[in-house]
């Protein structure tokens, strides 16, 4: 099935790494030669720290008072001009990031070949020992018609037994549900948050859905198994994602084909 109108907003590729002994301890002086060489293509730097604080109360009665504090670099990110393509590098982890633009959609073939082509470049420069986890991550956002005033009926579009009694609970507000897969010979564990979107859309409901698969123990640098492993993942995702919704629910994404 293919849908003309999929929620994808943002698809993403994040890898651990197992360090190379002789690292030199993480800082700004170590990350900013990887991240320039990225300047031509994402020019916009942003940089992200960590404070980290250590508060004592002296008496029972006494307020708490701020002893001592430390700011670490936490990540680096890189952008381009319209924010669409973002690397990130932490701390033994690389990311790289595609956000949809308009109409033009986040695909998974690209930001495959460009996650791959960003932890060889990665390897190059760091040399860590291996890739610990690679974690695939969709950020969907579902957009539900309704009637100014009118509830609505959330097993009509999703299959997750979502229904709660009328009383005492009157009418579904706002929440947050997680779930998770756990992993099996032919697919790696899987995470979904499901949850409501603030909105200030008329006549809609916004729901967010992120999901992350993450292929754990890959204990290697070799790319054609990086690849193997994410390609299978993401075919386990989509079919996931096409599961989670009802034959209404999947409309709303214009499909084309049978599930």
């Amino acid at each position: 099935m293919r849908l003309k109108s999929p929620p994808v907003v943002e698809v993403g590729i994040d890898f651990h790494l197992d360090p190379n002994p002789e690292k030199q301890p993480w800082d700004l002086p170590v990350a900013m030669p990887f991240v320039e060489q990225f300047k031509d293509f994402m020019p916009h730097i942003e940089i992200v720290q960590a404070e980290e604080i250590r508060i004592v109360k002296r008496s029972p009665q006494g307020v708490p008072e701020r002893l001592s504090g430390k700011i670490s670099l936490d990540l680096v990110r890189a952008h381009d001009e319209v924010e669409r393509h973002w690397l990130e590098v932490g701390n033994d982890r690389v990311a790289y990031r595609l956000l949809r633009g308009g109409t033009e959609y986040p695909g998974f073939d690209c930001v495959l070949n460009e996650g791959i082509k960003t932890l060889n470049q990665y390897i190059d420069h760091f040399r860590p020992t291996a890739v610990r986890r690679a974690t695939l991550t969709y950020l969907d956002i579902v957009k539900i018609p309704r009637t100014a005033g009118d509830g609505v009926e959330l097993d009509e579009y999703f299959r997750l037994g979502m229904k709660l009694p009328e009383d005492p609970f009157g009418q579904l507000g706002a929440f947050t549900i997680r779930f998770t897969l756990s992993p099996s010979p032919y697919s790696d564990r899987l995470q979904l948050v499901f949850s409501t979107e603030p909105t200030t859309e008329e006549g809609c409901l916004r729901f967010r859905m992120r999901w992350q698969s993450l292929c754990d123990a890959i204990n290697s640098l070799d790319a054609e198994e990086l690849r193997r492993r994410l390609m299978a993942a993401h075919e386990h995702l989509v079919k996931c994602f096409l599961a989670i919704f009802t034959d209404r629910g999947l409309k709303l994404f214009n499909p084309t084909g049978s599930r």
